[in-house]
């Protein structure tokens, strides 16, 4: 008897984790279409893991408690429904409330989310161990897109100075980073020079020591500059969006007196 309750507690919380795992996943791919390497991005966000496997489980298991000692009937299907749509609309109304549309629109994807979570932990928990091997390849699942590289290049030829990198590629779907040296008060001024030869999307950002994005002053024509706030390595990220052509960096570092 004690082992059957411990097996049905275990498979209880487990399911939670399937319900998480699957609709993060499921988020991530259908926001995404069929790219590794944004399902990748995706995967790097925090807030969608504090989102999904944080507040998800713990509001699912709050609306458990809530209707625990109610019988199962339609009312309390009803009940349950309600209390999870009500919870995908809750994090956007406190985010977004000065923005009633973005509010309807985030609030409705949140509902789906919510309902398809509230449906595959149910299903989920009848699985005892087989959902406890879900519940970790789906994890597995996930860490793996947040950590790994799923940049594709070919023919990639690059070269780099003390002031320049530049890049030549026939394909470029990812992104690359070019890491730079500042000291407190150092002033970073770089320079982009695109040329593409496809209609092929690109980009560019610089990120701190902490990964942080930061801020930057537009110069010129691709031109940027930004003073650094503390010592560390500062990368400057270019992205390609199954791009064809070539990229320059320029970059000058000045020191102030």
């Amino acid at each position: 008897m004690l082992h059957f309750q411990w097996a049905r507690t275990c498979s209880y919380i487990v399911s939670k984790l399937v319900g998480a795992g699957g609709v993060f996943f499921g988020f991530i791919v259908s926001t995404n279409g069929m790219d590794l390497y944004q399902w990748s991005e995706a995967a790097r966000q925090l807030p969608l893991w504090h989102m999904f496997y944080v507040y998800a489980v713990l509001y699912s298991l709050a609306a458990d408690f809530l209707l625990r000692n109610r019988p199962f009937s339609p009312l309390k299907i009803f009940l349950m429904l309600f209390l999870y749509i009500l919870g995908g609309f809750a994090p956007f109304v406190l985010l977004m409330h000065t923005d009633p549309f973005g509010v309807i629109i985030a609030g409705t994807v949140g509902s789906v989310c919510a309902v398809a979570f509230w449906g595959i932990s149910a299903l989920s928990a009848r699985h005892w161990p087989y959902n406890a091997a879900a519940a970790l390849l789906l994890l597995g699942c996930l860490l793996i897109l947040a950590y790994g590289d799923f940049t594709t290049t070919r023919q990639w030829e690059e070269s780099r100075t003390d002031t320049s990198y530049k890049a030549e590629f026939a394909y470029f779907h990812g992104k690359k980073e070019v890491p730079i040296e500042l000291r407190k008060g150092q002033t970073l001024q770089v320079k982009f020079e695109w040329n593409h030869s496809n209609g092929g999307g690109y980009g560019w950002h610089i990120r701190d020591e902490k990964g942080d994005y930061v801020a930057l002053k537009e110069t010129g024509d691709q031109a940027f500059k930004f003073q650094a706030d503390e010592d560390g390595t500062y990368r400057i990220v270019i992205t390609g969006d199954r791009l064809q052509g070539s990229v320059a960096i320029l970059w000058k570092i000045e020191t102030g007196e």
